[in-house]
């Protein structure tokens, strides 16, 4: 009763959960989800078995995706290893250092994905028809629909000395990628060749921008530099989200799926139950909450923050 009170119903609480399960699923790359399984197994034990179904299907779709990924690879190394070194170099069918890993999903238990139509690279592009084509052969009743804007993809730029390793979002792979073919790019001509608008261009760019790997040279025209102008240690760099997105979130940012329950859950409780103590917070959320972990001193960080964040504010000791 006291969570139906904080969240006003139990079916708003499983429905954040799930879209913040769906979050943290599709940053999964090893497609390992011991973790959350295991935190959907202790809140079907709080709020009955048939409250998280879309939770389970979205788990049993990770599972089913590592294993159907194992599969169309296997397929894709024995073809490669029945080449021979001329055919290999010449592969025009994306069966060659396929480099295509794809999340599928039951689209009718997912939550709704925002969508960005965008031009990828031809190599790419040839890469994702070749796992298609095996998945078809796999499961010919089933058909894959390719949402482009999301998942995420791990590049090495090789500038003068330097090997840069970024993991980026689709689009600002293919940004760079253009790259390539020439070392100028006008921007008109870049909107053109990815199929988006000037505005995303413009936004999407400046990413590259900042890490020192291209300059504007004009008010229009972009260039790749030679070598690298920045501050930054060029090792790992990480870009999962969007522009947009990152805007949206902004200093959640650094926050995990639980980090981010955790936060509305905390909201939810205090506007609905008044102002509370840190100490009666921490007895409360085990209760309320099968997923929270967190000591005394991680709980008074993480409430500070908080309150540094201009979310919650502290009077007396309560929140």
């Amino acid at each position: 009763s006291m969570l139906v009170n904080i969240y006003g119903s139990q079916k708003l609480f499983v429905d954040e959960y799930t879209k913040l399960l769906a979050e943290r699923l599709l940053l999964i790359t090893d497609f390992e989800i011991d973790k959350e399984v295991r935190n959907v197994e202790l809140l079907k034990i709080k709020f009955g078995e048939n409250s998280f179904q879309d939770c389970e299907v979205m788990l049993k779709d990770m599972a089913d995706s590592k294993r159907t990924n194992v599969y169309i690879h296997n397929v894709f190394k024995e073809k490669q290893d029945s080449l021979d070194e001329q055919d290999k170099e010449n592969d025009e069918t994306g069966n060659v250092d396929n480099p295509v890993h794809a999340t599928i999903v039951s689209s009718l238990f997912w939550p709704q994905f925002r969508s960005e139509n965008f031009t990828l690279p031809p190599e790419i592009k040839m890469s994702m028809e070749a796992f298609t084509k095996e998945y078809k052969e796999l499961k010919p009743s089933r058909q894959l629909l390719w949402k482009e804007n999301l998942g995420f993809v791990d590049l090495e730029l090789e500038l003068g000395d330097n090997v840069l390793s970024f993991t980026v979002t689709p689009l600002l792979a293919s940004i760079i990628y253009l790259f390539q073919e020439k070392d100028e790019w006008h921007i008109d001509d870049l909107t053109q060749k990815l199929n988006v608008s000037l505005e995303t261009v413009k936004r999407r760019i400046n990413f590259w921008v900042n890490k020192g790997i291209i300059r504007q040279a004009s008010k229009t025209t972009y260039t790749l530099l030679e070598e690298v102008h920045h501050n930054d240690q060029s090792s790992i760099d990480v870009s999962l989200q969007d522009d947009e997105e990152n805007d949206a979130k902004n200093n959640e940012e650094d926050d995990n799926a639980e980090d981010v329950l955790l936060k509305q859950f905390i909201i939810a409780m205090l506007t609905n139950l008044g102002e509370k103590p840190l100490q009666m917070i921490q007895m409360m959320l085990p209760n309320l909450l099968p997923t929270f972990n967190k000591t005394p001193n991680q709980l008074k960080a993480f409430m500070d923050n908080l309150v540094k964040q201009e979310v919650l504010v502290i009077n007396g000791g309560s929140y």
